[in-house]
This record gives structure tokens, sequence and C-alpha cells, in this order.
């Protein structure tokens, strides 16, 4: 009787499950905000890659490395955050921790006195960047129902584009102006003062829209993520495009600056960046808009607006590698982008959705890894390595749109023959592990606590005999049962430790 809930309050319950917590959308903007400064200091070193070749006589293999070191340090410190997050430190901590190295880091390479102190600031970069990128989803997962994270991590991903293009375009015109070193000094600095806006953040706690939270190790959670034939898919097929957009991403200024009519490193810069802010955050919006309008269409919308819209892409960055008219060009390359662009809210809401709370910063943690190491990691050095041998990067760099192609395709037979809405669970404890649980628990008990307890669960039992015709009472009931809880007192330990627990309502819930 204590136990039932009414229909009112149950309503009343499921209605705040719809809304987003307290502090979701400040939350979202600062988050957003500081995103964008993530990917300005990540493409720093794309557009002033010829300077940096120039200054410290690099070839073209070489010059990837800054973004291999990054990469490398990123994913492989990204599970660490992830399991700090899982395991209850504070995820604001952990995010001006990130915010603070990076924009130090960044800011550092202004010093560097040679390639190989340049080479670990950006692996320091990498650090800070990897716990900010890590924690974001799942926290504004947590600020918001399932039903809004697709439009929510929308918007949060749109600043990727806007990011970059201030990293292409900063780049291009302070190394044109200032010289290159500059560059990182005055785009490193501002998350310094964007961090501030971190303390006013209230964290919601985790799993805030779920209905029970399981903890996990990390031995259960990667068998969580290898069953989940969603989250595979997207994480395989997400390997695919990455390489071919990290390839992109480092090497298209310098393509522009070495094959287009009339381009050199700084309009290069801008050309990418205009193309990456307009296309970018167009085909941000527009995919995660698409996708929720196809939910009452079609089988997997957000699959099937992944795959379609890479398709699209592809076809049109094939013919940017085909002209050298500068028009020509900039129309090809902004309308390519907003394609490209249009798989990341849909893929990152996916993972958000059917992954449980308890184990979701660690999937976004571990896709990091496997999608960078194997992805963006290595396709910049790949890139390098091919225009090096064959002398010409026009060759090298068609291998991007190859494999953002084939990832499409991955998409799409996910689209074809999967269920979106299929939810990965946590392992079911074993017999073992549940005693274990009620042990750890019971050892919390007081004296009066378990008194309290006895006594609602002998009348209780005594209600159910009556009910049933039993003619047991309270007086035989009692006995057994007492003789029972305490015949394993190693089982059943009473602390010293006391509760407030006068409320029947209390004992109530303790004895459920």
């Amino acid at each position: 009787k204590n136990m039932s809930i009414n229909s009112d309050s149950s309503e009343e319950i499921e209605d705040s499950k719809e809304k987003p917590m307290p502090g979701a959308y400040y939350c979202l903007a600062v988050l957003s905000t500081v995103n964008a400064l993530n990917y300005t200091d990540r493409y720093i070193p794309s557009a002033t890659k010829e300077f940096i070749i120039e200054e410290f006589n690099l070839s073209d293999a070489q010059s990837g490395y800054s973004v291999l070191v990054f990469l490398l340090v990123y994913m492989f410190t990204s599970p660490i955050f992830g399991t700090l997050s899982d395991y209850g430190t504070s995820r604001k901590a952990l995010l001006l921790f990130g915010i603070v190295a990076w924009s130090i880091s960044a800011a550092s390479a202004y010093f560097a006195p040679n390639f190989a102190a340049f080479l670990v600031s950006r692996a320091f970069v990498g650090v800070g960047e990897a716990s900010f990128v890590t924690i974001t989803p799942s926290l504004l997962s947590d600020f918001f129902p399932p039903q809004m994270r697709n439009r929510v991590l929308t918007i949060f991903y749109a600043a990727i584009p806007v990011g970059s293009a201030i990293g292409f375009i900063l780049g291009g015109v302070f190394s044109s102006y200032f010289g290159w070193r500059k560059a990182f000094l005055f785009t490193g600095l501002p998350g310094l003062v964007v961090a501030i806006f971190i303390f006013w953040i209230k964290d919601p706690g985790q799993g805030t829209y779920e209905e029970e939270m399981v903890h996990v190790g990390w031995v259960d959670a990667l068998k969580m993520f290898w069953n989940s034939k969603v989250y595979m898919n997207v994480l395989v097929g997400s390997v695919f495009v990455v390489f071919g957009l990290g390839a992109t991403a480092d090497w298209f200024p310098t393509y522009i600056s070495r094959h287009v009519d009339g381009a050199n490193i700084m309009n290069a810069g801008l050309i990418t960046g205009a193309a990456t802010v307009v296309g970018g955050l167009l085909g941000t919006l527009i995919g995660g808009f698409v996708a929720d309008k196809l939910k009452t269409k079609i089988n997997n919308p957000y699959l099937f607006t992944s795959a379609f819209g890479l398709v699209l892409g592809v076809s049109l960055s094939v013919v940017v590698l085909f002209v050298s008219n500068m028009p020509l060009v900039i129309c090809m390359l902004v309308s390519s982008q907003v394609f490209l662009w249009s798989y990341s809210g849909p893929t990152n809401a996916l993972t958000a959705n059917v992954m449980p709370a308890s184990v979701r910063t660690r999937a976004f943690g571990f896709q990091l890894i496997m999608i960078h190491l194997l992805g963006d990691a290595i396709s910049p050095t790949v890139i390098g390595v091919v225009s090096d041998a064959t002398g010409s990067l026009s060759i090298a760099i068609s291998l991007a749109p190859i494999t953002i192609f084939l990832g499409a395709v991955i998409f799409g037979l996910g689209w074809k023959f999967l269920d979106e809405n299929s939810r990965s669970v946590a392992p079911i404890a074993t017999e073992e592990e549940e005693l274990q649980s009620i042990e750890s628990s019971a050892s919390c008990l007081s004296k009066k606590t378990l008194n309290q307890v006895q006594e609602i669960v002998f009348s209780s039992v005594a209600d159910m005999s009556t009910v049933e015709g039993d003619s047991s009472t309270e007086s035989d009931v009692q006995p057994a049962i007492s003789e029972q809880l305490h015949a394993e007192p190693e089982m059943i330990a009473l602390s010293e430790v006391e509760y407030d627990l006068d409320s029947s309502d209390d004992a109530a819930d303790l004895a459920s």
C-alpha cells in the first residue's frame, strides 16, 4: 500500500521525462561554443601546413606527423576520461581540465624551437580535447530526453564546421601576414576565457532519463558494444568516413594552393574555411532535421540520412578533383560539404540512444579510439606517403572519396537490415553477484532499522497467509523468519550506523 503510486503522480513522472533538465539549454550553448574553439585549434596546423613544411624542412609525409601524434594521444586518453566519468569523477572538473590543457598547449606551439617540440605541444592538445570530446555527448544526453537528442547533438556538432572554418581562415590569414606561430598563439588562448562559463553548468547526474543504472566493468561494456549491431554499424561506417574526411581536411588547403588557378596559401585557407562553415553548418543542421522528419515515413531514418547524404557528397567532391577553375571549385566544394556533414548528428544520436547511461561515455570514448586509430590518425600520413611516392597530390587525395563511399555503403546496409530502436542492455548479474550486492546493502543496516524491516515483513506475510485461507498467524510466521534472518549473521551484518527511518514509508521502501 505504501509502495503504490497513484495515476496522477505517474503521469507527472512520465511528463517530466519528456522535458529537458534545468539548465539544459545553457549547457548546450556553452559546450557548443567550446566545441567550435576545439576545432579551431585542431585545424590550425592544416591551414598553416605549407609554412611549417618550409620552416622545418619537412616532406609531405612528415608534415602529417602532427595530426598523427595529436590523434594517437587523443584516442588513447579518451577511454581514461570515459572511465573516470562513468565511475563518478566530476564531469565539470574533467571538462575544465580538458579546456585549459588544450588551450595552453595549442598556444605553446608559438614557442616551439623545432619540429619535435611542436609535436609535443600537439600531443598535449590531444589530451585536453580527449577529455572534452569524450564527456560532452554523454553529459548532453543526461540533460535532454531521448527524443530530443538528435536535434541537440546536431546543434552541438554544427559547431564543428564553424570552428574548423575559423581555424582554416585565421590560419591562412595569420600565417600570411604575421607568421604561422602567431596563428597558434591567438587561437589557443581564448579557450581559457570560455572555460570560466563551465562553472555555471549544473550536472544533472548520470542516467536521468534511464529506468535504472547498472554499473558494469570494461569487459562487460565491450561485450555490450560488440553485441549492439547498430553501435557496431555506426562505428565501422564512421571509420571509413573519418579516414576520408580527415585526409581531406588536412590536405585540401594545400591541394587548392597547388592545383587551383590563382590560389595561394591565404586564399586556399579562406576558400576551405568558407566552404566548411557554409556547407558544414547547413549539412549538419539539415541532416538532423531530415532524419527527425523521416521517423514516421521510413525505417531507420538516421542510418538512411547518413548513407544517402554521404553518397551525394562523394559524387560532388569527385568533381572538385577534376577541375581547376576557382569559381567551379568553390561551388562544388560547398555543395559537397553540405551532404558530407549530414551524417554527424544522426550517427552520434544513435550511439547515445542505443547505449545505457552506465556505459554511454565509454561507448563514445571507445568509438573515438577506433575511428581515429583506423581513420584520420593515419589518413593524412597515408596521403603524404602516396603523394611523395607518386609525385602527385591529386592521385593521393583521390583515396578520400573512395573510403567515404565505403562508409556510406555500410550505413546503407545498416538502414536495410538493422533496427535503430534496438537498445543494448547491461549483462544480467549472476546469483553470486546478486548475493554480494545484498550483503553490501545489509551491512549498512542498524538493529533499529532491521527490526522495523522485520515487523513489516512479518505483518505482510501474515496478511498474505490470511487472504489465501492459511491459518497461519503473525506469531506463527515471526519465529521462523527471525530464525532465518539471524541464522547467517555474516550475511546480514548489523553495523552501528543509525539511520533516521522512523517514517513507516521509508521503512516500507527498505523492506521492499
